[in-house]
């Protein structure tokens, strides 16, 4: 049997692969700004809306030069972008 990457990532697994705390990605949840499953407690995200946000975020770079996000408005939050 081969190894293969997960098509289901949980919370804390998500987290560590954004460099963000488990916290910061179940208030995304909360926000819907990442697609989930509920199966039964656990919150399982596809692999596919880890990659379907950072692409979101890159486009929006390369089409404006800035790092933004619609839910601050567009504001950084110090030095980085305020994303969660």
């Amino acid at each position: 049997m081969t190894d293969t990457e997960p098509l289901m990532y949980s919370a804390a697994e998500a987290g560590r692969l954004l460099s963000l705390s488990r916290n910061a990605i179940y208030r995304a949840i909360s926000r819907g700004e990442i697609a989930h499953l509920k199966i039964g407690k656990r919150i399982l995200i596809p692999k596919t809306s880890i990659i379907l946000m950072i692409s979101k975020a890159c486009k929006n770079v390369a089409n404006t030069g800035e790092i933004t996000n619609e839910n601050n408005g567009g504001k950084l939050d110090g030095n980085r972008a305020n994303f969660f």
